[in-house]
């Protein structure tokens, strides 16, 4: 049986999904002689309703219902502001029902490879049980829950905290920030310096990637990624070549369903969690690389 994978097509998971696909990612190379990639953001190309998400619903903690009517808008003067504020395209600091959330990421600062996790084992996104409040929680119909782990984090107001249990559900969601840069990365395909550097970024995990980023993560952070990568890991270390990365990617892509909806996904009928490869995305097919022969075969070979 192969595994499968879900996007979350909300109205702010598509904003984050378009954001992360046409914000070039470029590499860099810090002092210290590490590679970190990061989005290059024009705040003038930034579209309205990304200072809006910020500044209302990040921020102010306004529902995205009212949100989506498009009634709200950000002073010009007042951007640069907003868009420090918000950090980059991250769905775990800008989607409040995702602040319980943990994913991986790379240290320095860099913006880019929301994806990480996801592509150094494959696994979807941790999530926090019960912790998103009056906002409620994503719901994904094709969603699995492949474990419940227990643990204690802190919560409260700084020098406040109180010590709690939670309960996290590895899953195989995927947001639509970090399926917004698989799309990317799979468009920009015959760049393969750049895609061999992504691969040693990706290499650090070995490093970096005990530990989540997470303004509160769970005291035993470690042993509960541990369990979540047990529980669901289609690989065991990271990608070794950017040729290897194009394969995961591929693999990722394949096995994808975007779940729709509620409206929408009525129509449709019920799919398998399991056995079948659940169709791809309608939209990571396009190609805007002009270039389609990199990458022969079938590439489903899991490097």
């Amino acid at each position: 049986m192969r595994k499968t994978f879900v996007v979350v097509d909300d109205w702010c998971h598509k904003l984050l999904r378009d954001l992360t696909r046409r914000t070039p990612i470029v590499a860099t190379r810090l002092d210290n002689g590490l590679d970190r990639v990061l989005y290059q953001v024009r705040p003038e190309l930034l579209p309205e309703s990304y200072f809006s998400l910020v500044a209302c619903h990040t921020l102010d903690g306004l529902p995205l219902e009212q949100l989506r009517l498009g009634c709200w808008r950000v002073r010009r003067t007042c951007k640069p502001a907003v868009l420090a504020a918000g950090g980059g395209f991250d769905a775990t600091r800008l989607d409040r029902r995702c602040w319980g959330d943990l994913r991986l990421k790379p240290p320095g600062g860099g913006s880019a490879l929301l994806a990480a996790e996801l592509l150094a084992f494959g696994t979807g996104m941790l999530r926090g049980s019960g912790l998103s409040g009056r906002h409620g929680t994503l719901t994904a119909d094709h969603q699995t829950v492949f474990a419940r782990i227990w643990s204690l984090r802190r919560e409260g107001s700084p020098g406040l905290t109180r010590v709690c249990k939670r309960v996290y559900e590895s899953t195989n969601v995927i947001y639509g920030d970090a399926f917004g840069e698989l799309e990317q990365l799979w468009d920009r395909r015959a760049d393969v310096a750049f895609l061999d550097r992504v691969a040693r970024v990706l290499g650090e995990v070995r490093h970096w990637g005990r530990l989540p980023v997470s303004p509160h993560p769970p005291l035993n952070a470690a042993e509960v990624m541990k369990v979540h990568r047990r529980s669901q890991a289609v690989w065991k270390a990271p990608p070794n070549s950017g040729r290897a990365l194009l394969r995961r990617i591929e693999f990722i892509l394949e096995h994808t369903t975007v779940d729709r909806p509620a409206r929408r996904r009525l129509a449709l009928p019920a799919r398998p969690r399991f056995g079948n490869p659940a169709s791809p995305a309608p939209r990571w097919r396009r190609d805007i690389s002009g270039y389609d022969g990199w990458l022969p075969g079938s590439g489903t070979a899991l490097n």
